[in-house]
């Protein structure tokens, strides 16, 4: 999977880019910690209301979700 480096405001996150299917379907399945700044963006090639599942997800997440304009529709 490929990683970028994410800036917001004056924090920095090292995240882990889910952009095909299986790496969607995997996401953070099994991983038993995941450090404050490290996460997982999902692509899509379109903007689209979506569904996750958490399948095997052993650490607690957040989710937001971002729309085309760069901005954030949902926190959850």
């Amino acid at each position: 999977m490929k990683k970028v480096i994410v800036n917001i405001g004056n924090k920095t996150y090292n995240c882990q880019i889910a952009e095909n299917e299986e790496d969607r379907k995997k996401g953070l399945m099994g991983i038993d910690y995941l450090p404050d700044d490290e996460g997982m963006l999902f692509v899509w090639d379109k903007e689209d209301t979506r569904e996750m599942w958490m399948k095997d997800t052993l650490i607690p997440l957040d989710q937001i979700a971002i729309n085309d304009d760069d901005e954030v529709v949902l926190v959850y």
